[in-house]
């Protein structure tokens, strides 16, 4: 029997006997897709639960309340009137970062002087934190800005000259691929991937289990066994992948600027990586439990060290050389590049680096296929 028929035939009886096999390939990354997608909808972190202890209490320190309450990012949620009814604040959670104005703000600023105000912020939370820390010394910027420029106004200088004297230099800043820092485009991607490659690797080492048990195909060459075996997993994931996709940008309305074909062909060398390795690593393995225990535990650690998270560049040598163990490394950045840059510097060679791990890892399951229907003979 040539492998195309043992394909089809192994297709037919997936989906007439293990139905869930093929579905799974689709409802479970398309529940992470829901999940996070919905997770992420507000696309950064806004509404910071914030408390204000003014105890200048005047009309400038007003003033940099209202600018504090302004913005998106913040919710002011309590005035106090001592730093231990903070500490408590922040202790219990009820606020995440507190806004501290000294008695002698506005003093100090009328006489020309220079003064500070303190941001005192729960550190626990990275994200928070750095949101945090970026808007207000944003708001602080402005607010110093527009006090400076009206100290000058008082003392005759022009408007334009004014703000010259201010802020000779200004920043401008251009965000390309990502303007809203959308943490929903950051990481949507990455999730909906792995739990594929999750599904796919599960799904295809547990059809080559079978053939390890039953021996259906005991009469069949080998290369043409395995081929056929794996051939509905090629299909059905690369269909998965597809459908995935276009799922994420028609519901979640994220961006789709690469090239279809690039995406699609990224995605069928990861599908060969990804079956080839399933079916060679179940060959160690007596049953899908233990196989389904090893991928769970695992599924982590691939997902942190690919540098779907943490930039893989600011990693460990070390780490690095590991985390090109797993296909899903050649994956994750490429395809968060296309679809939101339209490309991405290495996708050829990456391409061509999961190609040759799913040549090597197919090899590797044919040799260990063979010795084990010797062995088994």
């Amino acid at each position: 029997m040539t492998w195309w028929r043992i394909g089809l035939r192994e297709l037919i009886r997936l989906i007439k006997n293990y139905p869930k096999l093929i579905v799974t390939m689709f409802i479970l990354p398309f529940l992470y897709l829901n999940l996070y997608g919905i997770l992420f909808e507000k696309h950064s972190v806004d509404s910071i639960p914030l408390i204000v202890y003014d105890e200048s209490q005047t009309q400038m320190s007003r003033k940099l309340v209202q600018a504090f309450e302004d913005s998106e990012r913040f919710t002011v949620v309590a005035y106090v009137d001592s730093q231990e009814q903070i500490e408590e604040y922040l202790q219990r959670k009820e606020a995440d970062t507190a806004l501290l104005i000294p008695a002698n703000f506005a003093r100090d600023i009328n006489t020309g002087m220079s003064t500070s105000v303190l941001m005192e912020s729960n550190g626990t939370n990275l994200l928070i934190t750095n949101m945090v820390t970026t808007v207000s010394q944003e708001i602080i910027d402005d607010f110093s800005k527009e006090r400076a420029v009206s100290l000058l106004n008082t003392a005759g200088f022009l408007p334009g000259q004014a703000d010259g004297k201010v802020s000779p230099v200004e920043l401008q800043m251009r965000m390309l691929y990502n303007p809203l820092l959308s943490y929903q485009s950051y990481f949507v991607f990455g999730l909906m991937m792995i739990s594929l490659h999750t599904t796919l690797l599960i799904c295809s080492a547990g059809s080559m289990l079978m053939e390890y048990k039953m021996g259906t195909y005991k009469n069949t060459g080998s290369l043409h066994v395995l081929t056929g075996k794996l051939l509905p997993f090629w299909v059905a994931g690369l269909c998965a992948y597809s459908v995935l996709l276009s799922l994420a940008v028609a519901i979640f309305d994220l961006p789709f600027r690469g090239n279809a074909l690039e995406v699609l062909v990224l995605g069928a060398a990861f599908v060969f990586a990804i079956t080839s390795l399933g079916s060679f690593l179940i060959s160690f393995f007596q049953s899908m439990l233990s196989f389904y225990q090893l991928v769970i535990s695992c599924t982590v650690i691939i997902f942190t060290m690919s540098g779907s998270t943490w930039p893989l560049t600011s990693m460990p040598v070390g780490i690095q050389c590991m985390a090109l163990i797993f296909p899903f490394t050649f994956l994750t950045n490429n395809i968060r590049n296309l679809m939101l840059a339209g490309h991405t510097a290495h996708l050829l060679r990456d391409v061509m680096g999961l190609v040759s791990y799913g040549v090597v890892t197919f090899s590797l399951a044919l040799y260990r296929f063979r010795k084990i229907r010797l062995r088994g003979t």
